[in-house]
């Protein structure tokens, strides 16, 4: 009967312990370790929230915003590219030299040439793709 007694005073301050610690910042510390992928989202808000404050209206405008979103579809697309080729274990660090060869040569020939942006797009990734291939036949297996 004691024994039965002093269990059931372990259980209820154990729940008295519980119920003390459930405070806003445990909470948040609950959230962050049942789901660490929102730590970088809120490290990225921080980030822009406090970069718009020093920088001012500039950093937040529409078209400021779009081009930001042009500039990182390039890379964001390389970087998924290049995770899949990691995760299978064919490291090939030779991947952002051709696509900046690739950039260049569309940009030049769509500005400076003054081709059409089509045909410059496609002669940019003929003259990727042997650079492409060849770094990828030497790769080790």
């Amino acid at each position: 009967m004691l024994q039965a007694a002093s269990a059931g005073g372990v259980r209820d301050r154990r729940r008295v312990f519980e119920e003390e610690d459930t405070g806003l910042f445990r909470r948040l510390q609950h959230v962050l370790h049942a789901n660490p992928t929102i730590i970088p989202f809120i490290v990225l808000l921080l980030a822009v929230l406090l970069f718009s404050i020093i920088v001012g209206r500039r950093f937040l405008h529409p078209f400021n915003l779009s081009l930001v979103l042009q500039q990182v579809t390039i890379i964001g697309t390389v970087g998924i590219a290049q995770t899949l080729i990691i995760l299978t274990a064919g490291i090939d660090l030779s991947v952002g030299a051709i696509m900046v060869l690739s950039s260049v040569v569309m940009g030049r020939l769509a500005v400076l040439a003054g081709l059409d942006v089509g045909i410059a797009f496609t002669l940019g990734l003929l003259v990727a793709s042997p650079a492409a291939s060849s770094t990828a036949s030497s790769s080790p297996a």
